[in-house]
């Protein structure tokens, strides 16, 4: 049940209600993350900060690098934004949550592949709504227009939220390139960090291979890769980036 996912909580009534299965458990601040086994769980602590990568990230210049050894590299007595922008030249499926100061901030990855979401009152975050509705419970919208849409065929076909509502009234979904701060309770865009350079198309391309090899290779060192090849763009350039071609 719930694999591969987690929630991060206020609530004391949730673990003593939770299933048999060993969840990893941390105290952050006020907040108990709970950590589904399967899922990866990488931190580090000095005495003014803590970092918890939930997820695996990917260095396309060091590929044999591992999430402990990423994360070890990482100075987390910072702010938020320079934090944000050492993990930039990383790839991957995560979420961070990140402890410094008494201030308490999560984001994912940058494609928000590895999905967050959250009550309005920032009290609880999880992987999805179901899994919050452990600790919340999911009011349902009472306007017609809201109940039409999620009830509409077109919603059902492909569960496409519009911007950061969800389904249910008090559950938001976290956008990529947004960080949340919980002891503030709002959210932030973060991205881009700086104004945008123009670059020859040339040298662009050349370093945006040389980066997707770096990932393939990097991902492959962790597992077993199988890509699907349809005959488009995306996949033979993946393809041929595995391949060294």
């Amino acid at each position: 049940m719930f694999y591969n996912q987690f929630i991060l909580t206020k609530s004391r009534s949730f673990a003593p209600n939770w299933s048999d299965e060993s969840w990893n458990k941390e105290n952050i601040g006020d907040f108990f993350l709970f950590c589904h086994p399967e899922l990866n769980l990488t931190k580090k602590e000095t005495k003014k900060s803590s970092i918890f990568l939930l997820g695996y990230v990917h260095d396309w210049e060091f590929p044999e690098q591992s999430n402990e050894r990423i994360i070890a590299g990482l100075d987390i007595d910072v702010s938020i934004i320079d934090l944000i922008y050492q993990l930039s030249k990383f790839s991957g499926d995560f979420v961070i949550i990140y402890q410094t100061d008494g201030e308490i901030f999560l984001f994912n990855d940058a494609c928000g592949q590895k999905e967050v979401y959250y009550d309005v009152n920032y009290q609880n975050f999880g992987s999805q709504p179901k899994l919050l509705a452990e600790v919340v419970d999911l009011v349902p919208y009472e306007d017609e227009d809201s109940i039409n849409f999620f009830k509409s065929i077109e919603f059902s076909k492909k569960k496409h939220f519009v911007n950061e509502s969800t389904h249910v009234k008090n559950v938001k979904h976290l956008l990529p390139n947004h960080y949340l701060d919980l002891n503030a309770k709002n959210t932030v865009r973060f991205f881009p960090l700086f104004p945008r350079e123009e670059r020859p198309l040339k040298e662009v391309a050349q370093k945006a291979a040389v980066m997707i090899k770096g990932y393939l290779k990097s991902i492959a060192y962790r597992n077993d890769l199988a890509l699907a090849v349809t005959g488009g763009f995306d996949s033979r350039t993946l393809f041929f980036g595995k391949s060294g071609g």
